[in-house]
């Protein structure tokens, strides 16, 4: 038990730690509002190519990782 207190202990800190969303200059948030059609009683709406297209550009090399645990036996 006490190995596993020192080796948290000796792990380096994590960047995701200081991680500031709000000064990440290439984040942009644009929020429009679009009425929904309706169809019956559902609503239909349809989304085209040019309006994700830059959420599709910012997202295409994105490394996804996902860590179950609180304790990971690896630096993340």
């Amino acid at each position: 038990m006490e190995d596993e207190e020192a080796s948290v202990m000796k792990r380096k800190p994590s960047i995701w730690e200081n991680f500031d969303i709000s000064r990440v200059s290439n984040v942009c948030f644009k929020l429009k509002f679009i009425t929904l059609n309706q169809e019956g009683e559902s609503p239909v709406c349809e989304i085209e190519l040019e309006d994700i297209s830059s959420e599709i550009a910012y997202w295409r090399n994105v490394v996804v990782c996902c860590v179950f645990g609180a304790r990971p036996p690896f630096s993340v």
